[in-house]
């Protein structure tokens, strides 16, 4: 290899384009500045408006098309055919959507979650079976904490293609509470013992609450209903399971196969109150 050639050829380049290098960094380090502040007030400007989850997604997209449109300034400048950069990049895209397919499909489903808001930060929900906290939203995937604390990272495609059981999604949700006494219990005792539990919390709505008594499998079924704000659906359940099954004790109720059971484990993130099993 010549090296007296390259280094001629390389003091040659920035002896005739040294103005335009100048405007080239110049370009660059205010296109980045600029990015970096409309970005940012873009962000500002979304999080009073939307979900942050939202908006971070819309900010990515922005300063994608914006990073694009610095690399055309930037070749213009230093006088590069933009016909061909254009013809480059395409065939370059065009390479990389076939490479990229499943890539390609988590960005557009992950549009379709931001533009459908099947649920928000924060939100309990359950999606292709895995049930949890809703932490990130992200281009390619959507980030949940489970009711056993694991971090799951799910594909945006396998999120949109399965069904989303939103937890949190109304403003309010039904307790259900079950457990199960032998045949020779005082139904009319503990259905009024359950009453005086569940009037005297002041989460419980006004004219929701039921007991339904069933006698199956050789014992009586209780099942205790009543709605709650959603956001106190956990702590009236564990609760209220805990006074229930205490006053199963006092009475000496005797228990068949559980005394109280709960439908559901509460998600990892908020301290769990001691559920009272037999």
């Amino acid at each position: 290899m010549d090296w007296q050639k390259l280094w001629n050829d390389i003091k040659t380049f920035f002896t005739d384009n040294w103005l335009n290098l100048i405007w080239f960094v110049l370009a660059l380090v205010l296109g980045l500045i600029l990015i970096k502040i409309i970005c940012g007030l873009l962000s500002k400007g979304l999080a009073r408006k939307m979900d942050h989850i939202v908006s971070n997604f819309i900010v990515v997209i922005v300063k994608f098309c914006l990073s694009m449109v610095l690399v055309f300034v930037l070749a213009g400048i230093m006088h590069i055919n933009t016909t061909g950069l254009v013809a480059v990049i395409s065939a370059a895209g065009l390479t990389l959507s076939l490479s990229l397919q499943d890539s390609l499909s988590n960005v557009a489903s992950g549009m379709l979650i931001v533009s459908q808001k099947p649920f928000k930060e924060k939100d309990y929900v359950e999606i292709d079976g895995v049930g949890g906290q809703i932490t990130r939203i992200g281009v390619f995937t959507t980030e949940l904490i489970t009711f056993d604390n694991r971090k799951i990272t799910m594909p945006n495609r396998t999120v949109t293609a399965s069904p989303i059981v939103n937890y949190d999604g109304l403003p309010t949700r039904r307790v259900d509470i079950k457990f199960k006494a032998s045949l020779s219990c005082d139904i009319d005792k503990i259905k009024a013992a359950s009453e005086k539990i569940i009037y005297d919390d002041p989460r419980v709505q006004k004219g929701s609450f039921v007991i339904v008594v069933d006698n199956l499998d050789g014992g009586v079924s209780f099942v205790i209903k009543y709605w709650v704000n959603t956001e106190d659906y956990w702590d009236s359940l564990y609760t209220n399971n805990e006074k229930i099954f205490k006053m199963l004790q006092k009475l000496d109720v005797a228990l068949n196969v559980s005394a109280v059971r709960l439908l559901e484990d509460k998600p990892s993130g908020k301290k769990e109150k001691n559920k009272s099993e037999s």
